[in-house]
């Protein structure tokens, strides 16, 4: 994947992308290296191009690789991320989904 910030054009692999938030206009790109803040792009345009590798949007602004899922706790709708113990929230209608992607009966 390509980005461009200030005129710049970065190259992420998306198998080494952790996993990718929306905050106020910027997309923040944890990868397992280094965090990368896009301007003006949505997490949506990105959704498009990445879906092929494993990610599973867990909230309206969050999307995860699904290779770096360490454990999901459903009752207090987060997930642990490998490298370094992340914790992300999972939006409540977003479980069903991520169950569904992983192969987990409720």
């Amino acid at each position: 994947l390509f980005f461009r910030k200030d005129g710049i054009l970065y190259s992420v692999d998306p198998q080494e992308i952790v996993y990718i938030e929306s905050i106020r206009h910027m997309l923040v790109i944890h990868t397992i290296r280094e965090i990368l803040e896009i301007p003006y792009i949505t997490l949506k345009e990105v959704l498009g191009e990445i879906n092929e590798y494993g990610f599973i949007q867990c909230r309206r602004n969050i999307t995860v690789n699904r290779k770096y899922i360490a454990n999901i706790d459903t009752t207090n709708l987060y997930m642990c991320l490998a490298p370094g113990r992340i914790k992300v929230e999972i939006g409540r209608s977003y479980i069903k989904n991520i169950k569904a992607a992983l192969g987990v009966k409720s």
